[in-house]
């Protein structure tokens, strides 16, 4: 099926494959005719909106490339047009009042309220559910999508089929249906106006609000004066009704009698502002039963009220008592604070076995597992956290490893069970004195991503790269989900590029005081966390979760094409590349392409690895010589035939030059938790 065929059968699987497929041409587009990113992601956006609204327009004969940049360049002369009469007003020219504002005062005087709410009650409960979610509880659409477990494309298109469908209702009413744009806006300026007082009604019960609901009602409401005020309260009375009955539809109360108790608050003062919590709860989360929950806490110190959700901090609502980490602000002493929690139940289970960082933001956040580990996997294995072209969507995910004590929190808990720590090593086919075996009773969580780090990832961050099939002679040069490569250990952590003669394994990645400087550097200033590589025994706990044997799936080659990614099943276009990431099995713990695809880099150096087991201080220490300056790397890749079976190895490393730039090795993003 066509793209454009797509869009008009159905317009939100459409409009994701417009931005995978069209995001990076357009953006090189409206850089010629912007000042900065921002504004040229801004023209992007409203051009893909502008195409799925006109897509019956097109004429098939046309390229739909240059259709779709047309559009593009219309929307920047109107633009230019809009600004050059902004300053003639601020020239001070008279202008006569336009038709369409005529037209909006009017229906702010005498629409009736009914209309507005008779239109909402007839909308699609999705649509509906997206216009209270988004107008009535201000929740950000990124959030809101987030909550409902939608690409956030698919919640912005919900909300825009709303205003279109409310905006008709409208225009009947007006009898200038001309008027569409105008009436949009105004749509969307009522429903900000009504949900005011509807937001104290409904929000406290609804997950993802960081910010107090009645704080934003109260700074709505303190806007309107006079007669403003009347028809602004007409419309709210109209659509408490609305608001009441929507919020039946959204996730609201935990289990049977549900209860958080805070049994302290433990500031590790006078070190670093962060406060320890541990609460218990009863009637909370229960994974095997498929009912997840999520907590809220409140904290009130020093006459303030600080309102934040357990997803940012990792915090489980599974029955028991728990501890949790909060970093609060500066100031908060924690013998002088009060805290309570709420519960409530959401689609997405919480706790803290896995990390999302949104590239777009930095924010970060934490989920628990599914009820299976085979759920979480279809969760992340998609579009979202693998990146996309979308300026929307794109995320990092992240596995947790926890520390040793901790193992019966993963799904093979009971394979580990006679184990005396994690297992690394291969004896039977690599000498001893290489990578002899060892099990590593971890004291610290750590978190690997679930897949290799994608282009459109590595471009949100730092921009186009010139990867190795980015040729001349190739085509399609960008493809959103293939791991990037080609980039050396230095590129990635090295301040100082090819011009480093030596930069240690265990030296700290420099910080850095804007968005500048390598992947990490931008990664760590964005988030304001540590990010790094793994060390070589952090990337093989992970890639064998729990297995000895010689393969995480096994000890013979019969399964290796389910898994991994050779020379066999990596033809594209004539030419052997990586896979798209996520195309082959996982192992038991999620992780995506472990022993095959692309090679990892890791921390340590390579240069002596001839020793490496003598060298290793623990599991989150890289092995380091005095001077080295080669680098390990692990796993098969596509490079590799089957019949070089060993390549495929968990136990196996290699080393080349931190300078090397190989054309099937990558990267995973990795964090240790304090």
């Amino acid at each position: 099926m066509s793209i454009v065929e797509e869009i008009r059968s159905d317009p939100e699987k459409g409009a994701k494959r417009l931005e995978a497929e069209f995001r990076v041409g357009l953006t090189t587009l409206a850089l010629r005719f912007c000042n900065d990113a921002s504004d040229a992601e801004d023209l992007v956006n409203r051009t893909f909106a502008e195409v799925c609204r006109s897509i019956d327009r097109y004429a098939e004969q046309s390229a739909f490339f240059g259709w779709m940049s047309k559009i593009m360049m219309n929307i920047n002369a109107n633009d230019i047009r809009r600004k050059s009469c902004q300053n003639e007003v601020l020239d001070g020219e008279h202008h006569e009042p336009e038709p369409d504002r005529d037209l909006e005062a009017a229906i702010y005087r005498n629409v009736d309220a009914s209309i507005l709410r008779e239109a909402i009650e007839n909308l699609p409960p999705d649509e509906r559910k997206a216009v209270m979610m988004h107008y009535f509880l201000d929740i950000p659409v990124r959030e809101a999508a987030r909550i409902l477990s939608v690409p956030t494309g698919t919640f912005a298109w919900r909300l825009h089929n709303a205003r279109m469908f409310l905006a008709a209702k409208l225009g009947a009413f007006t009898k200038k249906p001309k008027a569409k744009t105008v009436l949009i806006s105004l749509v969307a300026a009522l429903m900000l106006a009504a949900s005011a007082a509807v937001v104290a009604v409904i929000a406290e019960s609804t997950p993802g609000r960081a910010a107090s609901p009645l704080a934003a009602a109260e700074s709505l409401s303190s806007t309107s004066t006079g007669e403003n005020q009347m028809n602004t309260n007409k419309v709210k009375s109209a659509l408490l009704g609305i608001a009441a009955a929507t919020s039946a539809a959204l996730p609201l109360a935990a289990n049977a009698d549900p209860s958080v108790t805070i049994n302290s608050i433990v500031q590790r003062f006078p070190w670093n502002n962060k406060v320890d919590i541990n609460y218990t709860v009863t009637g909370g989360q229960t994974r095997s039963s498929g009912v997840y929950c999520g907590l809220r806490f409140a904290v009130s110190a020093n006459g303030v009220t600080h309102n934040f959700m357990g997803s940012t901090i990792g915090a489980s609502a599974e029955n028991g008592t728990h501890t949790a980490t909060w970093i609060a602000p500066e100031g908060i002493i924690s013998e002088n604070c009060t805290m309570t929690a709420t519960l409530f139940t959401t689609n997405v289970p919480s706790g803290n076995d896995y990390m999302i960082v949104d590239l777009n933001t930095g924010a970060v956040w934490y989920e628990g597992l599914f009820a299976t580990q085979d759920e979480s996997n279809a969760r992340y294995n998609t579009d979202a956290y693998k990146g996309t072209n979308s300026a929307e969507e794109c995320r990092l995910v992240l596995r947790k490893v926890p520390k040793w004590a901790d193992k019966d929190t993963l799904p093979n808990a009971a394979v580990l069970a006679a184990m005396n720590g994690y297992p690394t090593g291969d004896a039977v086919n690599y000498p001893t004195s290489w990578n002899s075996p060892a099990n590593w009773a971890t004291d610290r969580d750590f978190y690997i991503g679930v897949f290799h780090v994608t282009q459109s990832q590595y471009f949100k961050l730092c921009g186009p790269h010139p990867i190795w099939y980015d040729r001349p002679e190739r085509t399609n040069k960008f493809r959103p989900h293939l791991p990037v490569e080609c980039v050396s250990w230095l590129d990635l952590r090295s301040p100082y590029g090819d011009n480093a003669t030596y930069f240690a394994p265990t030296s700290s990645i420099p910080e850095v005081a804007s968005d500048t400087g390598n992947f990490f550097q931008r990664l760590n200033y964005k988030t304001g966390l540590y990010f790094d590589m793994p060390t070589e025994v952090m990337q093989e706990i992970a890639v064998r979760a729990g297995a000895t044997t010689v393969y995480h799936w096994g000890s013979t080659t019969n399964e290796l094409p389910n898994y991994s990614v050779s020379r066999e099943n990596s033809t594209w276009n004539g030419t052997y590349i990586a896979a798209e990431v996520g195309t082959r099995l996982p192992n038991d713990w999620g992780f995506y392409d472990m022993e095959g695809n692309v090679t990892t880099w890791c921390l340590d150096d390579a240069t002596v690895s001839g020793n490496i087991a003598t060298t290793r201080v623990d599991a989150f220490t890289p092995a380091c010589s005095e001077s080295g300056a080669k680098r390990v790397y692990k796993g098969g890749s596509f490079s590799y035939t089957m019949e070089n079976y060993m390549f495929y190895a968990s136990a196996r490393l290699v080393g080349s030059s931190a300078t090397y730039r190989g054309n099937a090795v990558s990267f995973r993003v990795a964090y240790i938790a304090e």
